[in-house]
């Protein structure tokens, strides 16, 4: 009876040191996972500064920018928005930035809150395009689909790290059109002012 104690003792042992080294790599885990998801980054950035001014995108649409805006998003906290008339052809211009807690969170919005998910509500023909302009780390364009298959609402999703900024033209009655504004140029040009400003910022 004595030999079996003496056999089983060291088994339990090994049970509790195995068991205490499965908690400390658990625990280690953690402490590698955690930190991107609880960590706050560019705490001195807020969205308001990375909303592109009209003379950055001025030059990529064909008439003069009136009526601009500068509001909060309502019901979205941290989404900044700045908004114009494109001379009276009947089309706005729209930029919204929203600041998520960090890159990890910014990655999970750009998947998660994606604008496609929301147009394909209320539009029939919605169809989206990843690309890659230069500064951004994800990117796709999202195109409302009209009468004649033109885009009556384009729209480009990006994110800079935790940052995620759209931008997005809209045809605002059936017989307006942005057919003629130089889409390419514009996204460049909102995506090389973001970049801009964020590489100005300290480590």
């Amino acid at each position: 009876m004595c030999g079996m104690m003496s056999r089983n003792g060291p088994g339990k042992r090994g049970v509790v040191t195995a068991a205490s080294v499965l908690v400390a790599v658990l625990v280690i885990a953690l402490l590698l996972v955690l930190p991107p998801i609880v960590r706050l980054e560019n705490r001195e950035v807020n969205a308001e500064e990375l909303l592109a001014p009209a003379a950055v995108v001025s030059d990529s649409v064909p008439d003069v920018l009136v009526s601009e805006e500068t509001f909060d998003l309502p019901g979205y906290s941290g989404t900044k928005v700045r908004r114009w008339q494109v001379g009276d052809r009947g089309v706005s211009l729209r930029i919204e930035v929203t600041k998520a807690r960090n890159s990890f969170w910014g990655r999970k919005a750009w998947r998660n809150d994606d604008p496609a998910n929301g147009y394909r509500g209320n539009f029939p023909h919605v169809t989206v395009a990843r690309f890659s302009p230069a500064g951004a780390d994800d990117a796709e364009k999202i195109c409302v689909h009209g009468r004649y298959d033109e885009c009556k609402i384009s729209s480009f999703w990006l994110r800079f790290g935790q940052f995620l900024v759209l931008v997005s033209i809209t045809d605002q009655s059936p017989e307006a059109s942005h057919k003629d504004f130089a889409e390419g140029n514009l996204v460049t040009a909102v995506a090389d002012y973001v970049r801009g400003k964020l590489n100005s910022q300290p480590d």
